[in-house]
């Protein structure tokens, strides 16, 4: 078992100072070095549109500059982690910003506006319209059951109807799903932590289950992109760390092995377009990555 190499938090925190967004390098701050969580909000709110929604590539993938509900679950991702109250500013205006975006037709969120495809991006960014969930629940949770969470977690009150309706459509979405597309699952994790009581005992056994379904556990498969369990088993107490068991800690040997030289992780994809955008965008998922594999590696005592 690979348990520490003593270098590794010194060679990711430079790659992070010198290479990762100012963002990245704020949230790093704050983990790591006792930073007030308001550095990083301020360099947050740099990505964030008059409408409330964000852009500005705060995921790399797309380089929108208009808002988009998948940019804006990014955000509130971050929210999350920082602990940022429902009443903050820049929690409000998502928020809002959520609200006046649903498509009343469905019931749901696109993951970006139309205008994304007049921007440099992913492929598997191009639009799509909203989904509705009766006519296509495969396709429905990414990002609409993250978002429900958000306005679970953020804003319990605005419009209980309908958040009935998508916590029902959500509820219904985790029992009838066996094998998800893998982000589909990390959106109803996310999902789930908002939820108390039966609700969250429930939905916890069913993203065992699933997480079960789609993630590789052999080794091998962990050259390519791809579900591994460190994907959704985020800490040593998690439900699913007894589930993966040796594999958990054989993943967390392959984390450690795939620090670049230079200190970083590098992403697993390319879009295979937009080339020279691309290399912008890799440079920032970089330090991104750098950032979350490092606070992993804290959680599950890997740092020296």
């Amino acid at each position: 078992m690979t348990t520490r190499t003593p270098d590794i938090l010194r060679r990711a925190a430079d790659f992070i100072s010198h290479h990762a967004r100012p963002l990245d390098a704020a949230l790093y701050n704050h983990a790591f070095e006792n930073a007030p969580a308001d550095d990083a909000l301020n360099q947050l709110a740099r990505y964030q549109n008059a409408d409330g929604g964000f852009g500005h590539a705060l995921e790399p993938d797309f380089r929108l500059p208009d808002a988009s509900p998948l940019a804006t679950t990014v955000a509130l991702q971050i929210t999350t982690t920082l602990n940022t109250p429902a009443g903050h500013p820049i929690v409000r205006n998502a928020i809002q910003y959520l609200l006046d975006t649903r498509d009343t037709s469905t019931n749901s969120w696109p993951a970006t506006p139309p205008a994304v495809d007049h921007h440099p991006r992913a492929p598997w960014w191009d639009y799509k319209p909203p989904v509705s969930f009766d006519k296509d629940h495969e396709l429905w949770p990414n990002p609409t059951l993250e978002i429900i969470g958000h306005l679970n977690r953020y804003a319990p009150d605005a419009d209980t109807t309908l958040l009935n309706i998508l916590n029902n459509h959500a509820m219904l979405w985790l029992h009838m799903t066996d094998k998800p597309e893998p982000h589909a699952l990390l959106c109803a994790q996310r999902y789930a932590q908002t939820l108390t009581g039966d609700n969250a005992r429930r939905a916890s056994q069913r993203i065992t289950a699933m997480a079960l379904a789609v993630t590789a556990t052999n080794p091998d498969d962990w050259h390519h992109y791809g579900p591994q369990p460190l994907w959704f088993c985020h800490t040593p107490d998690h439900p699913l760390a007894t589930t993966f068991g040796d594999a958990l800690d054989a993943n967390l040997d392959f984390l450690i092995n795939q620090q670049s030289p230079d200190g970083s992780w590098q992403p697993a994809w390319q879009w295979n377009q937009h080339e020279e955008t691309w290399l912008t965008a890799k440079q920032e998922w970089a330090g991104h990555l750098t950032l979350h594999n490092l606070k992993i590696l804290k959680t599950f005592n890997r740092l020296p």
